[in-house]
């Protein structure tokens, strides 16, 4: 039997926003180091001193770090995929659109380009790992509003489009900023055979300052914005997923740890 594991988290990394910033992705770090996974995904990884910080630990884990070189600073929306040497793999990323979508805020997801990221495995097996990390409601503009949905609705469509040319077993992980009640996430999932692997979880949002109305609309229990989503896979490949054990204030994610086993 072979196995693997990902790692999957917003390590809540946006500038000037996030408390002790510095400090805590030391601690995200140090359980990383213990968790010794294949695939580490990160979103909110914007600075490039967090990314050197990231690079410096891992690579001595025997990993290497796949990022974007694309947007201002190097931003590419704030996702960082960090894999074992040992895999094969070709990596690429797709934008997110924002046309008709424009407001102050979401220039900003604009400018820091956000989309996904693709690795599409060769060796010891094939398939196909995402991170994303969809826009966030914080705009007053966008709050409560359709059209807010609409940009979800149009972000999603983009992986979709993607994975429904791609017949590999594929995982997808990030933060969707979108609860599993709502309909636009019960649709993506329907319509492309998703398996939500999270779904036996109540919450993975712990908390931060920021209070969004439109998207953690109901009780604390379902602020479930993090997915570990399954396609294609073979008969003889099982899921788990596990929430990682924070001793301290890591991040206002959960970090969500999927094992995969290969008969």
């Amino acid at each position: 039997m072979t196995s693997f594991r990902i790692y999957s988290r917003n390590i809540f990394g946006v500038p000037i926003f996030a408390p002790k910033r510095r400090a805590r992705i030391k601690n995200i770090l140090e359980q990383l180091n213990a968790e010794q996974a294949d695939f580490v995904l990160l979103q909110e990884v914007f600075m490039p001193r967090d990314m050197r910080a990231v690079r410096s630990v891992l690579t001595r884990l025997g990993s290497r770090m796949m990022r974007p070189n694309k947007g201002l600073l190097r931003f590419s929306g704030g996702l960082c995929g960090v894999i074992k040497k040992e895999v094969d793999c070709k990596h690429s990323f797709k934008k997110f659109g924002y046309s008709g979508f424009l407001t102050d805020f979401t220039m900003a997801d604009k400018i820091a380009q956000k989309g996904f990221q693709i690795f599409e495995l060769t060796s010891p097996f094939q398939a196909v790992i995402i991170n994303t990390h969809l826009t966030c409601p914080h705009a007053k503009k966008l709050d409560k509003s359709s059209k807010h949905k609409a940009l979800l609705a149009s972000q999603l469509a983009s992986i979709e489009k993607y994975i429904r040319g791609n017949p590999l077993p594929t995982i997808i992980c990030g933060d969707f900023n979108i609860e599993p009640q709502q309909d636009i996430m019960r649709q993506f999932i329907a319509d492309n055979a998703l398996t939500d692997e999270t779904k036996h979880l109540t919450s993975t949002y712990i908390g931060n300052h920021f209070r969004p109305r439109w998207l953690f609309r109901h009780s604390a229990k379902t602020k479930k914005p993090d997915y570990v989503l399954s396609r294609n896979l073979p008969k003889d490949w099982s899921v788990s997923i596990r929430v990682a054990e924070d001793k301290s204030f890591l991040s206002d994610h959960a970090g969500l740890i999927a094992t995969i086993e290969i008969a």
